[in-house]
């Protein structure tokens, strides 16, 4: 929920600090030139840098979700054991 909130903080600061920053500019890249408003280059900054930290915690996340399933397993079949165990020992 902080997450949210957080996120929801600077998409606001961005649209308004974009808002108010519609001048043109001409951003250079190596070879070449893009002229646009000052508030498209934020949200684009801000988008791609949203974007590439994405990218880089991606395979985290996809680590940490095979990693939980594996430990789901194991605990349903710890208690699967149990209960067989369980059962042998009420019917001994």
């Amino acid at each position: 929920m902080i997450f949210l909130i957080t996120l929801l903080l600077i998409a606001v600061i961005a649209i308004i600090v974009s808002l108010q920053n519609a001048e043109p500019v001409t951003v250079a890249l190596l070879a070449w030139e893009f002229d646009g408003s000052l508030a498209l280059v934020i949200v684009v900054a801000l988008l791609f840098g949203f974007l590439s930290c994405f990218v880089v915690t991606l395979p985290a996340i996809i680590k940490k979700n095979i990693e939980i399933s594996r430990y789901k397993k194991k605990v349903k079949e710890a208690e699967n054991q149990s209960v067989r165990s369980n059962a042998e020992n009420k019917s001994a």
